[in-house]
């Protein structure tokens, strides 16, 4: 009858309209957690961009300070008034650059080496010490297949971030609990980036930290990796802003899911090198200091003071030396007398031309020119293509002479 076919295409209509709202739904509330995690992702990288700038100019004062002390201790004998001044600054300079050092760490640009290696004995060594040290009503669990591919990251750091996951999850059961670390390797696809806007689709070892203990409240959770934000009485709230720092500098992203009263999984993707990795080799024979007394230096860095203080150092040790606070400058120098400079000394960061533009008009003029640069922290994009491009040696700030002279010799000699 045309009543029953009226009422059987209104429920056609419901249902189709049902279905439409729920998709859009759908996809509105998958677009707006992409939206809310790519905000705070951009929000914590401002703030390591941030520290990583602050700790940059510091460390060109620190290098500075240090050489004037140096020449002014070379100047004193044990027995003057002013050498346990002196020596008291030392140290005190020594300080200030450790806590340089803990900034850029903590915007994940520490000066850690980056290497190619296999996570699974690192987690193993990680366990193995946390079930000597954690209490014996935590109990920890391992599952790491045999062959976990190769990533490219700096050990120390790796290690850093993993035992922090794991001293909070011990932190969140206090009265015991299972702890869980777990390595999978994963296939990040098109489709997988709205969960994962922060990762490029690619290969990826997933290490997965999980606990039996409280969980963190929703309120909590888009703030955990903020820094200074911290739910313990005597925490810092720097934690996990580094672990995030770090891993998202080597390419990689943190996730995070939790209920309260059930637990928590943080999971870490890290980039897999694809191939057949070449492991660094060790112990290589270190290069003689001071042999190449004589030779011509270029020395371009915009901080005066510093540039000083080095350049006078450096002669000291009998080096000629020529100075230049800005790119264009250093360029025309070394047009003009390249076949009498035997190295560069290249500050990465500065105002107009930066290291990487200057080291490239200098490989123009001289293909074979021998630079070392020098930075206030050692992960950058300027940084990483200058090495690319065969630049000979690095440095980071502050430096001390000897550190500075060695550096040299080394370039000079390869």
């Amino acid at each position: 009858p045309p009543f029953e076919e009226t009422h059987i295409s209104t429920l056609r209509l419901f249902a189709t309209v049902a279905a439409s709202i729920l998709g859009y739904t759908k996809t509105f509330d998958e677009t707006r957690k992409k939206n809310d995690r790519l905000n705070r992702i951009q929000r914590l990288e401002a703030l390591g961009t941030l520290g990583v700038g602050i700790a940059h100019d510091f460390n060109n004062v620190l290098t500075g300070v240090i050489g004037y002390l140096e020449m002014a201790k070379e100047e004193l004998n044990v027995e003057h008034p002013a050498y346990f001044g002196v020596e008291g600054a030392m140290k005190l300079v020594d300080r200030a650059s450790g806590l340089a050092k803990q900034i850029l760490s903590v915007a994940g640009r520490g000066s850690g080496e980056k290497v190619l290696f296999s996570p699974g004995s690192q987690l193993k060594e990680l366990v193995k010490m946390a079930r000597s040290t954690f209490p014996k009503n935590v109990n920890i669990q391992i599952d790491i297949p045999k062959d976990v591919p190769f990533i490219n990251a700096d050990p120390t750091q790796f290690h850093q971030v993993i035992l922090n996951l794991m001293v909070n999850a011990k932190e969140a059961m206090p009265k015991g609990g299972e702890l869980m670390v777990q390595v999978a390797s994963r296939d990040i696809k098109e489709d997988d980036l709205i969960a994962h806007p922060d990762l490029k689709p690619g290969r990826y070892v997933v290490v997965s930290v999980s606990d039996t203990g409280r969980g963190i409240p929703p309120e909590n959770i888009d703030r955990i990796f903020e820094p200074g934000f911290t739910t313990k009485d005597e925490g810092t709230g720097w934690g996990l802003f580094t672990s995030f720092s770090i891993v998202k500098e080597l390419g990689g992203s943190i996730s995070v899911y939790s209920e309260v009263g059930i637990g928590t999984t943080f999971r870490v993707y890290l980039p897999v090198v694809e191939g057949d990795p070449v492991r660094r080799e060790e112990g290589g024979k270190e290069a003689s200091i001071f042999t190449s007394k004589g030779k011509n230096l270029l020395m371009v860095d915009d901080e005066e003071s510093l540039l000083s203080s080095a350049k006078q150092l450096m002669e000291r040790l009998g080096y000629r030396v020529v100075a230049a606070t800005d790119g264009r400058k250093a360029i025309e120098i070394y047009r003009e007398h390249n076949k009498k400079i035997d190295a560069v000394v290249l500050d990465v960061m500065m105002p107009g031309l930066n290291g990487l533009e200057v080291y490239m008009a200098m490989k123009q003029i001289n293909p074979d020119v021998k630079v070392l640069l020098v930075s206030g922290h050692a992960v950058n994009s300027i940084l990483d293509k200058a090495i690319s491009l065969g630049a000979k040696g690095f440095l980071i700030k502050p430096y001390t002479s000897r550190e500075l002279a060695k550096a040299v010799e080394e370039v000079l000699v390869k």
